[in-house]
């Protein structure tokens, strides 16, 4: 059985949901590009007591410039840059950030591919990246074990399928990590699950999986904690970005809920037992001034978070008290059948040729 993880991402030294948050995911770009901001992330660590420290390198705002068009420099003998206009961020300045970042995990360095398009597209864009992911992984491989050894590096996979998977670890040659990395972007819940039983097949030990609060993926990852790998972690700025859109995430199962420029029936309990919530109601929240209300539901939405990531990994001892609890929280039948169907078919085959697990999950 192993350990289950949900990483606070997109905090600050000015932002946090808590005293105490027991694992903290931070970013180069935020994080790392400077003294004052290497320095007042390590007083955030320290603040918060956490126990996990990741360190995310920049594959979000490399995906993020390309998008926008902005100008792409990767220039070592250029100080970092991360602005509206301009993106400067490279091997040596990760690094850097890594050795003065007090954190005990990161992932290599890597260009994100982007959001399902087409077949035809997603060839090109993995062949257009998979040269600069390799080289770049192998140099935070080489990197990580002369600056920083004593922190557990996992590799980002930016792979559509599981052709490119191993294409792209064959090239790799025999680098070792301490897990691997995955983000959720491009895949539905039987498709993430399916590079999971892939990777318990190559031995892998430890999964981070990029960029998911959502219910269950998070029922998916704890499952899979408890029966699959070692550690089992995730990450999300979800928290910080429906506060900051006015959402109220049910504690039962993350639903946002509109909270502002809303009519709230007055008979609606808040039968949250957070401790923020205690004794409010929907409407005194809903009244808060911005500032305020931002501040409240930020908290709020980190202990739901928090809650729903304990409770799935302790009813996730089998397929049956999973799905009991799913249909105690969530009234999304179609999904709950889905996920436990999936789960129960890799039982099943997690030991069997990964091309016939394919065939019955795709």
């Amino acid at each position: 059985m192993g350990i289950f993880v949900n990483f606070c991402a997109g905090t600050n030294s000015n932002i946090l949901p808590a005293k105490d948050v027991d694992a903290l995911l931070g970013n180069v770009p935020y994080n790392g590009i400077g003294e004052k901001a290497i320095q007042d992330t390590n007083l955030m660590f320290d603040y918060a007591a956490c126990t996990y420290r990741f360190l995310d390198t920049g594959g979000y705002q490399y995906a993020v410039a390309e998008t926008d068009g902005k100008e792409i420099i990767n220039d070592s003998s250029k100080p970092a840059i991360c602005d509206k206009t301009t993106l400067n961020l490279t091997l040596d300045h990760v690094f850097y950030a890594m050795k003065k970042l007090n954190v005990n995990m990161a992932n290599a360095m890597d260009f994100p591919i982007k959001k399902y398009e087409s077949p035809e597209a997603d060839v090109f864009e993995f062949h257009k990246k998979v040269g600069l992911n390799l080289h770049w992984a192998r140099e935070s491989a080489r990197l990580k074990n002369i600056n920083c050894p004593d922190v557990e590096l996992f590799l980002p996979i930016q792979c559509y399928n599981l052709d490119q998977l191993d294409y792209f670890l064959t090239h790799l040659g025999s680098i070792e990590f301490d897990g691997y990395s995955i983000p959720t972007r491009n895949f539905q819940i039987n498709e993430l699950t399916l590079f999971l039983v892939r990777f318990y097949q190559l031995g892998i030990k430890k999964v981070h999986i990029l960029g998911t609060s959502q219910f269950f993926t998070t029922a998916m990852g704890a499952y899979m904690a408890r029966h699959y790998f070692d550690w089992v972690s995730l990450d999300a700025t979800t928290w910080r970005e429906q506060a900051q859109n006015g959402n109220y995430l049910n504690q039962y199962n993350l639903m946002p809920e509109k909270i502002y420029n809303v009519i709230i029936d007055e008979r609606i309990e808040n039968d949250c037992t957070c401790p923020f919530c205690k004794d409010k109601t929907f409407t005194y929240i809903k009244n808060l001034p911005q500032t305020e209300r931002v501040d409240f539901l930020r908290c709020h939405n980190f202990w739901a978070i928090e809650k729903v990531t304990r409770e799935l990994y302790d009813n996730a001892d089998t397929i049956l008290t999973l799905e009991k609890y799913l249909k105690k929280k969530s009234s999304d039948v179609k999904k709950i059948d889905e996920l436990i169907k999936v789960l129960s078919l890799i039982d099943i085959l997690k030991d069997e040729d990964i091309k016939q697990v394919q065939t019955l999950l795709l």
